[in-house]
């Protein structure tokens, strides 16, 4: 956990030194990822970042974790609560994912660490995957509790099918975005625009799959 003198540090400082880490951990495997480069960079004394973490495991564990609030925070306010309650849970999960890749385009440095942390091995892995399950499953449990609660989803699937099978889309809906929208510095934006309307297609035929194998046979597709 950061220290004390983290969080005393002023608010500009400490989101300075939070996106260069950031931006660090993002292009570089756990391993790669340098300390020194990032002091270097910030213009502060090494020393400096042992004052705030107790080391670079605590700070990568930090940093993860900056990364999924930022990208759940910015889901859930493009997807109001009430929606939850109102709407056919399968138009819920299009728009969800719909949001999805719009997110990863506005939070590109976020998104890449957080694919990053599924498949880098370092002392912090177990910690990383466990924050990301804890995040993704209390998606999922939103998801299920409306569907059960409007009927949708069809009462003889079992609710660990449903949750395993939730969980293990949502788990990967980040690492397919990275990989599939234009990943190069130079692709133009109408390339990158492009990409991004293919994986919306992409996650709309995945939720219509869904649909037919789940949706309670009297409620009618939306």
């Amino acid at each position: 956990m950061p220290t004390q003198t983290w969080r005393n540090l002023e608010a500009g400082k400490r989101e300075l030194i939070t996106r260069e880490a950031l931006i660090e951990f993002a292009q570089h495997s756990y391993a790669q990822a340098s300390i020194t480069a990032l002091v270097r960079r910030l213009g502060i004394a090494k020393g400096s970042v042992y004052q705030y973490f107790a080391d670079k495991e605590d700070l990568y564990v930090m940093l993860v974790r900056v990364a999924h609030e930022r990208v759940h925070s910015a889901l859930r306010s493009r997807i109001p609560l009430a929606l939850y309650h109102e709407v056919d849970v399968f138009v819920l999960l299009r728009r969800y994912f719909a949001e999805a890749v719009s997110v990863a385009l506005d939070y590109p440095i976020e998104s890449a660490l957080i694919q990053r942390s599924y498949t880098d091995v370092g002392p912090a892995s177990d910690v990383v995957r466990a924050l990301a399950e804890r995040i993704q499953r209390s998606f999922v449990e939103e998801i299920i509790t409306s569907a059960v609660q409007s009927h949708t989803i069809r009462a003889d699937v079992d609710m660990h099918v449903m949750v395993f099978v939730l969980e293990s889309l949502f788990a990967r809906i980040i690492p397919y975005i990275q990989t599939h929208i234009t990943p190069h510095t130079s692709a133009t934006e109408e390339a990158v625009k492009q990409s991004a309307s293919q994986i919306v297609i992409f996650f709309d035929q995945l939720i219509a799959v869904l649909d037919q194998g789940l949706r309670t046979p009297q409620h009618g597709r939306k």
